[in-house]
């Protein structure tokens, strides 16, 4: 993460693809901390990633996935229209449908 912030001062990387190298080694830090059952500290860590690069698939999956399971499917929601916004992806189209899986048909293709 030094590394990455030095090359950018020095301008050796560009503003955007650093946030992009910071967002995903976060959603690496991110996804360790799941395997050791640290939800709240991956959700920040996810948290961080989303916010350097909001259409970093695997990051907003993942920052879903964990709210979801800690009963925040609004916000997993609102995570995942955001990365659509930035990268539409199938992943990301799954997952979405995924928090609404429960819902009869009709308020799921409300929800799309």
């Amino acid at each position: 993460l030094q590394v990455i912030t030095t090359a950018s001062r020095q301008f050796v990387l560009d503003k955007e693809e650093a946030n992009r190298l910071t967002a995903i080694l976060k959603t690496e830090q991110g996804l360790a901390m799941i395997k050791d059952k640290n939800r709240l500290s991956a959700i920040e860590m996810l948290s961080k990633a989303v916010q350097r690069d909001p259409g970093l698939q695997p990051a907003a999956i993942a920052l879903a996935e964990q709210m979801i399971s800690q009963g925040g499917g609004r916000a997993a929601a609102r995570v995942l229209r955001r990365a659509w916004k930035y990268n539409p992806h199938p992943g990301l189209e799954a997952a979405y449908l995924d928090i609404y899986k429960h819902s009869s048909p009709e308020k799921r293709l409300k929800k799309v």
